[in-house]
């Protein structure tokens, strides 16, 4: 049996929950056999920021990824996701979300072998040069 949870922090669903809720709901009924999905022809990007609550340089970033719940891009062009790590627990500031599956998946995406927080990776690339872009 399958089971899930869908959270909401917003009363209303986005197109896109909409599409992941039906097909969560749909999958119980589905027989065993392939069940492919295909994106249609816009190009989404996934964004993915590593931070830390024990991290000085954190809180900028996480009030921009907040403020992406206004943004019209959200979902259609846009999927941002956070990840806590937790090598800087050993500073003294546990996270309480960090994970080290999160740690360990930096790990993998960085090209010059060190991490650091915040960090981005887009679309699987580790983006350094973020905090170069102008504000807007």
């Amino acid at each position: 049996m399958l089971s899930f949870m869908v959270y909401l922090s917003r009363p209303r669903l986005s197109a896109i929950g909409q599409v992941f809720l039906f097909c969560g709901m749909c999958l119980p009924t589905i027989a065993a056999g392939d069940l492919i999905i295909k994106s249609g022809p816009q190009r989404v990007s996934l964004i993915e920021l590593y931070i830390s609550e024990g991290c000085s340089s954190c809180p900028p970033v996480e009030k921009w990824l907040s403020g992406l719940w206004n943004d019209p891009h959200l979902w259609r062009s846009v999927v941002p996701v956070a990840f806590h790590v937790d090598y800087w627990d050993r500073l003294g500031w546990k996270d309480r979300f960090a994970q080290p599956s999160f740690t360990a998946q930096q790990y993998g995406r960085a090209t010059a072998g060190t991490v650091h927080t915040p960090a981005f990776v887009v679309d699987g690339r580790e983006w350094r040069t973020w905090s170069a872009q102008p504000e807007q």
